[in-house]
């Protein structure tokens, strides 16, 4: 039986990365099991993280130091910051 078609499809892209992160991200994803970075977790990785940028919002506590949540929940410490 075929493969059913992806509902969003997918488009190729081209990524250059610094020797030293493609180094980090190998050891991060590599699995013991397969000896290797199982097919798809580069992507299922970069997705992850362009949706965690697109719909994750960070708000400031002090220099250096942030919440990072959704934007509704982000939103709402934020308002109960400035009823106090």
């Amino acid at each position: 039986m075929p493969k059913p078609r992806n509902v969003i499809p997918t488009v190729e892209f081209c990524l250059c990365l610094p020797e030293d992160l493609k180094g980090w991200l190998d050891l991060h994803l590599y699995s013991e099991m397969e000896g290797r970075v199982p097919l798809g977790h580069y992507q299922e990785f970069f997705v992850r993280k362009i949706r965690e940028e697109r719909d994750w919002k960070r708000l400031a506590i002090s220099p250096g130091h942030y919440i990072v949540g959704s934007k509704e929940a982000i939103e709402m410490i934020e308002r109960r910051l400035a009823s106090c």
